[in-house]
């Protein structure tokens, strides 16, 4: 939309827009991860296991689907919107929003068709009548579907935020409110998304539209065409990538029940922490790649960028990381009720995910035309974990099992998707990670968490999981120090985003 300059600056480690962006991403995900984190804990304990794991069921079967009906279209908006004048966004936008609209009927009416068939696949008669009652969702949602990445793609991080803040507390309200006070179960929980669902597609309407006030309006180039033939890449990646999300819970669903699915909902999830600052760092990334190759950026300055962004996502992540697979039990408990302690080894068990998901591989691919190559990767993984993961269940029916066969699996996914990136821009894998310095972080974060649980040993509640934190804190703050590891690239931009600063003596805004 407007000229940006800022990658190349942000590739030479500066305080740069897309840092800020970044940031500003990243704390309004944080808020969306409090409010669902909060949702769930205290779902968790106002409903039985059984109960629990059919709501989770509910959204694990919208989200899967989510990534068929949407055909992977939302990230248009970040791979388009740079590359146009301003006077063609609303129009853009318009064109995207009837696309939606369309798939979203669609998707509601094959939910609702579908439910019987669903709740049979994955033998949980209570899942029927939810998916009944949820199927209007996706015909409210999917118009706004794309908001975040126009937003961004706009440098409207700031709005963004209040969008999402505002969106996921609606959320909260309404599937709490039914259960807590009024004691209506999983119909009143999956009810009151609906009812959050309306809101956030009257607001988002809103939303969406304010970027282009004041501009004149022109009727975009971009066709559908064009549209679908950068989506469709992506909607095949979809595919296959609703066959790695959903085969691990559908075997167990289908062959240990609710309550083993409900463990493994709360516990085989990659830190959620660690999940927005990736999908931030994506979200921006996407659009800074896109419009660096259509002003004929270098490979160079595309690998200088990616680095550090790895390098400023492993800081924050890896700690976190290591300190919830060594506190694994203590954590589950303290967030969802000690039925849930037991799903600690599943946190452990999908920590090295966590931990290779700091490299962004897919803004890099998308951006350098190289949709098919990630589409086939992500072919190969689902058709070996669906075998595997059947092989598994029928000599191992274990839940770790299942889950050790995912990790794996996930991790050979993601060292294709590397090797792919540096096919692409013709760069040897030791230039494309910093190793040295991801390792030195790793040791660092084992050091401090481990010596915490010597220290502290075996801790149940919140009070004494936030003392070890903190002592684990205060160890990794020591040996950065020691070991010159700076933290001053990730304090600038957040400074920068104070409304105040002195310089030279003098206040200014």
């Amino acid at each position: 939309m407007r000229s940006a300059t800022g990658a190349s600056d942000a590739a030479m480690g500066g305080t740069s827009g897309k840092t800020i962006q970044a940031l500003w991403l990243m704390a309004s995900q944080l808020c969306s991860l409090l409010f669902g984190l909060g949702t769930l804990a205290v779902l968790s304990r106002y409903l039985t296991p059984e109960e629990y794991g059919t709501y989770r069921q509910v959204f694990y079967v919208y989200q899967t689907l989510l990534m068929l009906f949407s055909l992977g279209m939302p990230r248009a908006y970040s791979y388009f919107l740079v590359r146009m004048p301003a006077e063609e966004g609303r129009s853009f936008v318009g064109r995207m929003r009837r696309m939606f609209l369309a798939l979203g009927a669609v998707f509601s009416a094959s939910l609702y068709v579908g439910a019987g068939l669903i709740a049979r696949a994955l033998d949980n008669p209570a899942l029927e009548p939810a998916l009944r009652i949820f199927a209007p969702t996706p015909l409210l949602l999917m118009p706004v579907l794309g908001i975040e990445s126009l937003l961004v793609a706009l440098d409207r991080a700031r709005l963004n935020a209040v969008y999402l803040l505002t969106n996921r507390s609606l959320t909260a309200a309404g599937v709490l409110l039914p259960v807590v006070a009024g004691g209506w179960g999983v119909p009143g929980a999956v009810g009151g998304s609906v009812a959050a669902a309306l809101l956030s597609l009257g607001i988002g309407s809103f939303v969406e539209r304010m970027p282009f006030r004041g501009l004149e309006p022109r009727a975009t180039g971009v066709s559908v065409r064009e549209i679908l033939g950068f989506s469709l890449p992506l909607f095949l990646a979809g595919v296959w990538g609703f066959v790695i999300l959903s085969v691990s819970p559908f075997f167990i669903g289908r062959y240990l029940g609710a309550s083993a699915f409900a463990l493994y909902a709360n516990g085989y999830v990659e830190l959620p922490l660690a999940a927005w600052i990736v999908n931030a760092s994506s979200v921006v990334l996407l659009p800074a790649f896109s419009r660096m190759r259509y002003e004929g950026e270098g490979s160079r300055e595309i690998v200088g960028l990616w680095t550090s962004v790895i390098l400023k996502s492993a800081k924050v992540i890896y700690p976190l990381a290591v300190f919830c697979c060594v506190f694994a039990s203590p954590v589950m408990e303290w967030i969802y009720g000690a039925e849930y302690r037991a799903a600690g080894v599943l946190l452990q068990l999908v920590t090295p995910v966590v931990l290779l998901r700091v490299v962004p591989f897919s803004p890099v691919l998308l951006a350098l035309g190289k949709g098919r190559t990630f589409s086939n990767i992500h072919l190969v993984t689902a058709l070996v974990l669906t075998l595997t993961e059947a092989l598994c269940v029928w000599w191992f029916p274990s839940l770790v099992a299942v889950a050790a066969v995912q990790t794996l699996c996930t991790v050979g996914c993601l060292a294709a998707a590397f090797r792919a990136v540096g096919a692409s821009v013709q760069t040897g894998w030791r230039q494309l990670l910093p190793l040295r310095s991801l390792a030195a972080l790793l040791l660092l974060s084992l050091f401090a968490s481990g010596a915490s649980r010597l220290l502290v040993g075996s801790v149940s509640g919140g009070v004494a999981l936030a003392g070890a934190f903190l002592l684990a804190a205060a160890l990794y703050a020591g040996a950065c120090a020691v070991c010159g590891v700076s933290y001053r690239e990730l304090v600038q931009p957040l400074l920068a985003l104070c409304p105040l600063r002195l310089r030279g003596g003098r206040s200014e805004k």
